[in-house]
C-alpha cells in the first residue's frame, strides 16, 4: 500500500510538470569545437547541437565531454520525484530515425565527466527513451548519467539510461543513477538490443514499472541462448525495483560504499578508470569515473585509498600513480623529484597557498623534450598543471616562496587551450627565486597570459634570479619569464623560443608596462623584444658579460658561468659548482687576479680591500666614490665647501646628529649639466642623492638645526627613486633653510609621495625662507615646487622649474587643507602647476627685476638681487650678493639707486631714511608715503570727517586714549573701491587694511562718544586677519553709532570672535544704521554688530553672513544680550534672528522696510526712491533721496496718494483736520478720534456708544465735573477682549483713558451721576504707566449706579490705585457688577482701589 501511494504520488507530480512541455528549450546552431577528429562538448547547449546534428543525419560523428554537463539543476528529490519544473527536456537522439541500424555509429566519449538533470517523459508512450533513443553500432564509455529521468505513459517501451534500443552497441565504463519509468524492453544501462558489448558498467537507479517485468533488466534484458548480447563485469543495485539480472550481479548500498564495486569494476581494464574516496578525501558513497578522486586498493581484507606497497620512480608510484610527499625542513618543502613538484602543485591548488619550497637537486619531467629548434618532440608523459591556476582570481592564488636554490627543472610540459599558463599559472605575493626551467614548453595558439615561470602575478609578487630556455606560445599577454605582472621581475635572463600575437614581450607583456622590470635581458634571436630589458646576443652570452651584469651590484653572488676555467658554458647559470664571473680592464674572467675593484661603501665587494681615500675630486674619494672629506666647524656651523662636505653632512644628519648647523661657503656641484633645457634629465647622472632625514620614520624625530645657504647655490642634485619623501631634505621637524638656491637638479619619480626641492615633508615648525629652485619634481601626490607638504612656513620663495605632479600637488607647497603659512612667495607660471597661495609671475616679470623687489619683502632685509641694468643680465632673482640689489623707480625696476622710489614705513623711506612730507593728499591719505593722514576740523565739538584719511585720523586718535570725542560725516567716504563682488566676496588685493578703532581697549574703557554718520556712508572698509573684535569700532563702552551706512566692506575671516559691521563688542548705542557689508567669523557674529549689551533700533542688515556659535543676523541673540528694537534684515543673507524681522528682496525693493524703519513717522530718517527719481532696491539713509509714504495697498513717494496718520484728528503728514464723516461705535472710523457726541435728556447725557463715552471722558477731564450721565444701551469697546483666565488676548483697538486721572486733586474731580441703567459697558483696556486706573481715576462727591462692567483690564503691575469703577475717590457707588481684570501693586480694588465714600450692594466676581 505504501509503494502505490509512493507511485500515486510520482505520478501525479509528473502529470503536473508535463503540461506545456516543449521539446527542446535550446536550438544550438553554434557547433562546438572539435579536435582529433571529436567534437569537444562543454555545455548542455553543446550537448543539443550534438542531438541535432545527429538526428540531421550525421550518425558518424565523433564527440568527447571536456566538463561535467548540466542540463537541470537539482532535478529530483531524494525519493526519485521531481523537484519542480524542468527548464530543459532532452530530445533523445535518433529517436526519429525509422531503424535502430541507421542510427548512430560513432563514438561518445564522457572521459570521465557526467551529464546531470536529462529529463525526458512521454505522455504519448511512443518509446525509445535514453540519451540515444536509437543506436546503430555506436560506442558510448567513459561517462555518468545522474540526476536524471527517462518514461513515459503506458506502451514506453525502449527504455534505458545511455541506449532504448540498439543495433549492435558498445557501452564500457559508464554509470547511471537515473529513474527509468517504462512499460516493457527497459534497463538500467540499455532497454533493448540485438548485439551489444557492454563492460565495466554499474546501475545504481530505480525503476518505475508501469507494465510487466518479462522484458526488463537492470542493465540489459538478454536471453539465456542469446550469445549476441555479451554483459562483462557489470554491476547494480539490489533494491532497484527489478529482482533479478541475468547479465550482471547485485549490489548492496553497504557494497558501494566500502569501495568493493569500485575494485571490482577496474578489476580487468588496465588502468583505474572508476575511482572512490574511501579513507581520503570527503568520502564517497557510489563509484566515480571522475579521475580526481582516488584509486581504490584492496589490503587486508580492507578497501582502502592507501596503496599497500608503492613503487616510487621520480616521485611518482608506479603501482597507484600517487605522488611523493615531500619533506618539511625549516618551513620549506624540499623538492627532490618530480612527483615532489606534482605534489607541491596539488597541495597549493587545494587552498595551501602560503607555502614555501626548495629544490634540494635538478628535476626532471619528461626527457629531451625539446629539439634544438625548441620544438615539442615525441608524446610527453607527464603534462604539467600550472600551480595555481584552478584560482579564479589571481589574488587568492599563491603567496609563499619557491626556492629553486640554483637546482633547474627540466621537461616541463603545459600544452593548453586554457589561460594562465607557465610553472605557476597564478601568483599573488609569491616569489620565485634562484630557478632554472629548460627544455619546457608552455602554452598554445589560443592561450593569454602564458610565461615560463608565472602566467599571470599582483600585487608584490616577484621573480628575481631566473632564468629560462622554455618555449612559450600564446595568443596574447605573454613574456619569456611571465605573462602579465603587476609585481616585479628583477635580474633574470630569457634564452628560449617564444611566438605569440599581441601583446607578446621577451621578458613580460609590455602592455601598459604593467610591473617593475628591473637588469632583466633576453637573447636577441628569441622571437620577440622588451623595452624594458636588455637585448644580448650569443656572444655577449658566452664571454660571461650577462653573467656579471645579473649579479649586479656585485654583493650577492647568484649567477655563474666558466668562461677560462672548467668546461665552457654558453649561457649563465644559477649552478653554483660553477665558477663567479669577475670584471677585468676590457675582460670577464673567472680568475681573482685579474678583477677590478668593485667598492660598495669604501669596501671592494670582491676582495674585501678597503680603499685608502688617497686623492678626493669635489671632496670624493676618486678610487671608491664613497670615501667624503669632512666639513670644518666654525663655531657652531659645519662650513660646506664640496658635494663630498654635502654627502658628509647627510650621512651624520641621518646617523642621528639632527641638531646639527650648516652653512656654504661656496656654490655647490653635484652633477654638472644634470638638466636640458626642457628640465629633463641627460644621460646617467654619477652621483644619486639621499634626501636628508628621509630614513626617520617620524618627521618629529628629524632636522632641527639650521642649513644656511649664505646666498650660494647647490647644484645638479639628481634623487630619482621609489621611495617617498624626496627634496633636499626628506623630512624636517623644526629645521630652517635659509638663503640656498637649489637649481639644475632632479627630484622623485612618477610614483613618489611627498616631493619638493628643499624639503619632501615639513613638520609644524619648519620653516623655509628666501629659497630660489629651479628644480625639475615629479611625484604623485604631495608634489610641489619648494615643499611637498609642509606645517610650518615657507617665506620669501621662489619656484622657477618645472614640476610634474597629480593629487594634491601645487606650485610652492600642497595646498590641500591650506596647511602651513605661505608668505610672499611667486612662481614661474610656465612650472606646470599652480598655487592659491602663492603668486604667479611671467618671464617678463622675472627678468625687469620686479620678482626679486617683491622677493625683498618690506625691504628691511635684501636678501635677493639681480642684475637689471647694471653687470651682466640676469633672466631671474638671485640671492648671490655679488649681483646688484633691485629697487623700484617710476614704472621701471633698477640697481641705481638715484632712481629709486621711496619705500616709506610709517613716513620714513626704509632706503635712504628721508622723512615724508606729506606734501599731496589723496583721499585724506599722503600719496607719498601712505601713511600721513589730514586731521579733521572740530566744528561745535563734532569732528567733521570728509575723508578716509580724516577716519584714520580719528581711529588713531581714539586708540590714543581720547575715547569721549564725538565725530559726524560731512560726506560720503570711500576706502577701496569696488571691494566686493556680486556674491559679497573680496575681489582683488585691497589698498587699506581697517583697524577697528578701540579694538585694544578693555572694554569699559573704550569709546564712549557720539559718531553721527549724518545719513552719509563708508564704502570699501576691508577688516580682515585680526582674530576678534572686528568692525568700524571693535569695541565701544558708551557710545552712539547713529544714521550710518557702512557698504561694500568686508570684516573678519574664518577664525574670527566678536565680528559685526559697526561694533565687533560693546555696550553702546546704534541707531539708523544700515550695512550690507559681508561679516565672516567662527562666533559671536552679525550683520550690525558681534554682540552688544545695549540698544540696536531701527537698523538694517542687507549683506552676506558667515557664522557658526552664537551668531545671528542682527547681533548675536545669545542670552538675548541687549534690545533690539524695529530691525530688519535680508532673509538671504545667511543667518537669522528671533529678534528681528526677516525681509524679502520685494519688500526691501517695494518701500516697505524703508516705510517700517521710520516706526511712527515722527522722525524721518530712512528714505528710498520708489516712483520718483532713480530707483532705490533697498532703504537708504540720504536725504537726497525721496521719503516714503503708505498708500493702498502701496508705497509711494507721492504724497497726494498716501494714507493718512491721523494723531488727535490731525494727519500727522498732512497737517489734514479729519472731516469725521463716518462713525463705528461712536468712534469716527477714519481718524480714530472724532466721536460722537451724546444728547442732553432731563439733564443726563444719553451714552449709546462707545464714541459718546469717550466723548463723555473728555468733557469731564475738560473741567466739567458736575455733569450727569447715563446708558441706555450695552456699550462695547473691545470685543472678547479677556481670554478665560481673564488674561488679555491679541491686542487692544482702544486704550481707555480713566475719567478724572488729569485732576491733580481729588476733591477737583467728578461730582456728578453716572448712571448705568442696569446696563454694561465691556472691553475697557485700561494698561497704563500712571496710577489711578479704573473706569474712573479719580471720584469726589460723584456717584456710580446701576452698572457693570466687564471683560475688562485695568492697571499694570507697578501702578497705585487700581480699581474697576474708580481708581481713588469720596463718591458713592452702588448696584455695581465686574468681573473685570485687576492688575496693580498697591491699593487696588475689585470695586475702587481706595474708597473714602460709600460701596454698597455691589458684586465682584473673578
Amino acid at each position: 500500500m505504501g509503494k502505490l501511494k509512493t507511485l500515486t504520488a510520482f505520478l501525479v507530480g509528473i502529470v503536473l510538470v508535463t503540461v506545456g512541455f516543449a521539446l527542446n528549450t535550446f536550438s544550438a546552431t553554434t557547433p562546438p569545437q572539435a579536435s582529433d577528429g571529436y567534437y569537444e562538448l562543454d555545455s548542455y547547449e553543446d550537448l543539443v547541437w550534438f542531438q541535432q546534428y545527429i538526428d540531421a543525419g550525421n550518425v558518424n560523428i565523433n564527440a568527447r565531454l571536456t566538463a561535467n554537463i548540466v542540463a537541470n539543476e537539482n532535478l529530483l528529490n531524494d525519493n526519485g520525484s521531481l523537484n519542480g519544473t524542468p527548464s530543459n527536456t532532452w530530445t533523445p537522439i535518433g529517436r526519429n530515425f525509422t531503424l535502430a541500424a541507421k542510427s548512430y555509429n560513432g563514438t561518445l566519449d564522457g572521459a570521465g565527466h557526467s551529464i546531470t538533470g536529462l529529463f525526458f517523459y512521454d505522455t504519448k508512450g511512443a518509446g525509445y527513451y535514453g540519451l540515444f533513443a536509437k543506436m546503430g553500432r555506436g560506442t558510448v564509455k567513459n561517462l555518468a548519467i545522474v540526476d536524471s529521468f527517462f518514461g513515459g505513459v503506458n506502451k514506453s517501451n525502449y527504455v534505458g539510461t545511455f541506449v532504448g534500443e540498439g543495433y549492435a552497441v558498445n557501452l564500457e565504463n559508464c554509470y547511471s543513477n537515473a529513474i527509468i519509468y517504462a512499460s516493457d524492453y527497459y534497463g538500467g544501462i540499455v532497454g533493448k538490443t540485438s548485439v551489444a558489448n557492454i563492460r565495466n558498467c554499474l546501475y545504481t537507479g530505480t525503476f518505475r514499472i508501469l507494465g510487466s517485468s518479462i522484458y526488463a533488466d537492470p542493465i540489459v534484458k538478454k536471453n539465456s541462448t542469446d550469445n549476441s548480447i555479451r554483459v562483462y563485469n557489470c554491476y547494480y543495485k539490489g533494491d532497484c525495483g527489478l529482482n533479478s539480472s541475468t547479465v550482471a550481479t547485485a549490489v548492496t548500498t553497504n557494497g558501494l560504499a566500502s569501495g568493493q564495486v569500485t575494485y571490482l569494476l577496474n578489476r580487468n581494464q588496465s588502468s583505474d578508470v572508476w575511482r572512490q574516496n574511501i579513507d581520503i578525501g570527503e568520502k564517497d558513497s557510489n563509484p566515480t569515473l571522475d579521475s580526481s578522486h582516488h584509486i581504490v586498493f584492496y589490503y587486508n581484507n580492507t578497501y582502502t585509498n592507501y596503496c599497500s606497497v608503492h613503487s616510487w620512480k621520480n616521485g611518482i608510484c608506479s603501482v597507484c600513480s600517487s605522488v611523493e610527499e615531500p619533506q618539511l625542513v625549516d618551513d620549506y618543502y624540499e623538492i627532490g623529484n618530480y612527483g615532489n613538484l606534482v605534489w607541491f602543485q596539488q597541495y597549493v591548488d587545494a587552498g595551501n597557498v602560503k607555502i614555501n619550497a626548495k629544490l634540494t637537486t635538478n628535476i626532471v619531467a619528461n626527457e629531451n623534450l625539446l629539439d634544438s629548434s625548441g620544438n615539442v618532440q615525441g608524446t610527453p608523459k607527464y603534462n604539467w598543471t600550472p600551480i595555481g591556476k584552478v584560482y579564479s582570481l589571481v589574488q587568492n592564488s599563491y603567496r609563499g616562496i619557491f626556492d629553486g636554490a640554483g637546482y633547474s627543472i627540466s621537461g616541463l610540459y603545459a600544452n593548453s587551450t586554457n589561460d594562465y599558463c607557465g610553472f605557476f599559472g597564478k601568483s599573488h605575493d609569491g616569489t620565485i627565486k634562484n630557478l632554472s626551467i629548460v627544455d619546457s614548453y608552455f602554452g598554445g595558439e589560443n592561450c593569454s597570459y602564458v610565461g615560463t615561470f608565472i602566467g599571470s602575478n599582483v600585487s608584490n609578487s616577484s621573480v628575481e634570479n631566473c632564468y629560462s630556455s622554455a618555449t612559450i606560445v600564446s595568443y596574447r599577454h605573454s613574456g619569456g619569464i611571465a605573462g602579465e605582472i603587476t609585481g616585479k621581475i628583477s635580474n633574470s635572463l630569457y634564452n628560449g623560443k617564444i611566438s605569440g600575437k599581441d601583446y607578446c614581450n621577451a621578458i613580460a607583456s609590455d602592455y601598459r608596462n604593467f610591473g617593475k622590470l628591473t637588469n632583466c635581458y633576453y637573447n636577441k634571436n628569441c622571437g620577440a623584444s622588451s623595452e624594458r630589458a636588455t637585448l644580448v646576443t650569443d656572444k655577449q652570452l658566452a664571454s660571461g658579460e650577462v653573467t656579471y651584469l645579473l649579479n649586479g651590484s656585485q654583493n650577492n653572488i647568484i649567477w655563474y658561468q666558466n668562461v677560462d676555467k672548467g668546461e665552457k658554458d654558453n649561457a649563465p647559470t644559477l649552478n653554483s659548482e660553477h665558477y663567479r664571473v669577475y670584471k677585468g680592464d676590457n675582460i670577464y674572467t673567472n680568475d681573482l687576479d685579474k678583477h677590478s675593484h668593485v667598492y660598495n661603501n669604501g669596501i671592494c665587494d670582491i676582495c674585501n680591500k678597503a680603499c685608502t681615500h688617497g686623492k678626493y675630486k669635489n671632496g670624493i674619494c676618486t678610487y671608491c666614490e664613497y670615501g667624503v672629506e669632512e666639513p670644518q666647524l666654525v663655531g657652531e656651523y659645519y662650513e660646506i665647501g664640496n658635494y663630498g662636505n654635502l654627502i658628509w653632512f647627510q650621512r651624520y644628519v641621518d646617523a642621528g646628529n639632527v641638531n646639527i648647523n650648516a652653512k656654504l661657503t661656496s656654490d655647490i656641484v653635484a652633477n654638472e649639466n644634470l638638466l636640458d633645457s626642457s628640465g629633463n634629465v641627460q644621460g646617467t647622472p654619477k652621483y644619486n642623492w639621499t634626501p636628508i632625514g628621509r630614513g626617520y620614520s617620524n618627521s618629529s624625530d628629524s632636522y632641527n638645526g639650521v642649513f644656511d645657504g649664505t646666498g650660494y647655490s647647490i647644484s645638479g642634485l639628481y634623487s630619482n627613486g621609489t621611495e617617498n619623501y624626496c627634496g633636499f631634505f626628506g623630512k624636517m621637524n623644526k629645521g630652517i633653510i635659509k638663503n640656498l638656491s637649489i637649481v639644475d637638479s632632479y627630484f622623485g619619480k612618477s610614483s613618489c609621495y611627498y616631493v619638493g626641492s628643499f624639503v619632501g615633508y615639513g613638520y609644524s615648525y619648519s620653516n623655509i625662507e628666501n629659497c630660489y629652485s629651479n628644480a625639475t619634481t615629479v611625484g604623485k601626490y604631495y608634489c610641489c615646487g619648494i615643499a611637498g607638504e609642509t606645517k610650518g612656513t615657507v617665506s620669501n620663495c621662489l619656484y622657477n622649474g618645472k614640476i610634474k605632479g597629480t593629487m594634491n600637488s601645487n606650485a610652492i607647497a600642497s595646498d590641500r587643507y591650506n596647511e602651513g603659512t605661505i608668505t610672499n612667495c611667486y612662481y614661474n607660471e610656465n612650472c606646470g602647476l599652480s598655487s592659491s597661495r602663492a603668486t604667479a609671475v611671467t618671464d617678463d616679470q622675472l627678468s625687469s627685476g620686479e620678482v626679486a623687489y617683491l622677493l625683498n619683502s618690506d625691504k628691511s632685509a635684501i636678501n635677493w638681487y639681480q642684475n637689471v641694468d647694471k653687470g651682466e643680465k640676469d633672466n631671474a632673482p638671485t640671492l648671490s650678493s655679488e649681483h646688484y640689489r633691485v629697487y623700484k623707480g617710476d614704472n621701471i625696476y633698477t640697481n641705481d639707486l638715484d632712481k629709486h622710489s621711496h619705500v616709506y614705513n610709517k613716513g620714513v623711506c626704509d632706503i635712504c631714511n628721508k622723512v615724508c612730507a606729506h606734501e599731496k593728499y589723496e583721499k585724506g591719505i599722503c600719496i607719498e608715503c601712505n601713511y600721513g593722514v589730514e586731521e579733521p576740523k572740530l566744528v561745535d565739538g563734532y569732528y567733521e570727517i570728509s575723508s578716509y584719511g580724516n577716519l584714520i585720523w580719528f581711529q588713531r586718535y581714539v586708540d590714543a586714549g581720547n575715547v569721549r570725542v564725538n565725530a559726524k560725516l560731512i560726506t560720503n567716504i570711500i576706502a577701496n573701491e569696488n571691494l566686493l563682488d556680486s556674491s559679497g566676496n573680496v575681489q582683488g588685493t585691497p589698498k587699506y587694511n581697517w583697524i577697528p578703532i578701540g579694538r585694544d581697549y578693555l572694554p569699559y574703557d573704550s569709546y564712549d562718544g557720539i559718531f553721527d554718520g549724518a545719513g552719509y556712508s563708508i564704502s570699501g572698509l576691508y577688516g580682515s586677519n585680526i582674530e576678534f573684535y572686528l568692525g568700524l569700532f571693535g569695541k565701544v563702552h558708551n557710545g552712539t553709532i547713529k544714521n550710518l551706512s557702512i557698504v561694500d566692506s568686508y570684516f573678519g575671516g574664518n577664525s574670527c570672535g566678536q565680528v559685526g559691521t559697526f561694533i565687533g563688542f560693546g555696550y553702546g548705542n546704534i541707531e539708523n544704521c544700515y550695512s550690507n557689508a559681508t561679516i565672516v567669523g567662527s562666533s559671536y557674529c552679525g550683520g550690525i554688530a558681534g554682540s552688544n549689551g545695549r540698544t540696536v533700533s531701527n537698523c538694517l542688515y542687507n549683506g552676506k553672513i558667515t557664522g557658526e556659535s552664537s551668531s545671528n543676523a542682527i547681533t548675536a541673540d545669545n542670552g538675548d544680550f541687549g534690545k533690539l528694537t524695529n530691525c530688519y534684515y535680508n532673509e538671504n543673507c545667511g543667518l537669522s534672528s528671533d529678534r528681528a524681522t526677516a525681509v524679502t528682496d520685494k519688500q526691501l525693493a517695494s518701500g516697505e522696510v524703508a516705510y517700517l524703519l521710520n516706526s511712527d513717522q515722527s522722525a524721518i530718517k530712512w528714505y528710498q526712491n520708489i516712483d520718483k527719481g532713480e530707483k532705490d532696491n533697498a532703504p537708504t539713509l540720504s536725504s537726497e533721496h525721496y521719503r516714503v509714504y503708505k498708500g493702498d495697498n502701496i508705497y509711494t513717494n507721492d504724497i497726494d496718494k498716501h494714507i493718512h496718520i491721523y494723531n488727535n484728528g490731525i494727519c500727522d503728514i498732512c497737517n489734514k483736520v479729519c472731516a469725521h464723516e463716518k462713525y463705528e461705535k461712536g468712534v469716527c472710523s477714519e481718524c480714530n478720534y472724532g466721536v460722537e457726541e451724546p444728547q442732553l435728556v432731563d439733564n443726563y447725557y444719553e451714552i449709546s456708544s462707545y464714541g459718546n463715552l469717550i466723548w463723555f471722558q473728555r468733557y469731564v477731564d475738560a473741567g466739567n465735573v458736575r455733569v450727569n450721565a447715563k446708558l441706555i444701551t450695552n456699550i462695547v469697546a473691545n470685543e472678547n477682549l479677556l481670554d478665560s483666565s481673564g488674561n488679555v488676548q491679541g491686542t487692544p483697538k482702544y486704550n481707555w483713558i480713566p475719567i478724572g486721572r488729569v485732576s491733580s486733586y481729588s476733591s477737583n474731580s467728578y461730582r456728578g451721576i453716572f448712571d448705568g441703567a442696569g446696563y454694561s459697558i465691556s472691553g475697557l483696556y485700561g494698561d497704563s504707566t500712571e496710577d489711578y486706573c479704573g473706569f474712573f481715576g479719580k471720584v469726589d462727591n460723584g456717584t456710580i449706579k446701576n452698572l457693570s462692567i466687564v471683560d475688562s483690564y485695568f492697571g499694570e503691575n507697578g501702578r497705585y490705585y487700581v480699581g474697576t469703577f474708580v481708581g481713588f475717590g469720596y463718591g458713592n457707588i452702588e448696584n455695581c457688577y465686574s468681573n473685570a481684570t485687576i492688575v496693580g501693586k498697591q491699593t487696588c480694588g475689585g470695586i475702587i482701589g481706595q474708597n473714602r465714600g460709600t460701596v454698597s450692594d455691589c458684586f465682584i466676581q473673578w
